[in-house]
């Protein structure tokens, strides 16, 4: 984590490195229970309409 400062977004290395991977699992796993109990509406809503576009996108492939 002593490296992120010095880490861009555009560079493939930030955003694919298995140590930072590990940290976003450990964050979401903490807030778990916290996101789930207290997420807004707009939210879900957003989520749902993400799912349905994975859907679609899934079924384009297998066909």
């Amino acid at each position: 984590m002593r490296q992120c400062q010095m880490r861009h977004p555009f560079w493939s290395s930030a955003t694919q490195d298995p140590c930072l991977l590990g940290v976003g699992h450990g964050l979401e796993e903490a807030y778990d229970d916290f996101l789930r109990d207290s997420m807004p509406e707009d939210w879900k809503g957003l989520i749902a309409q993400l799912a349905e576009r994975v859907d679609a996108a899934e079924r384009e492939t297998e066909d």
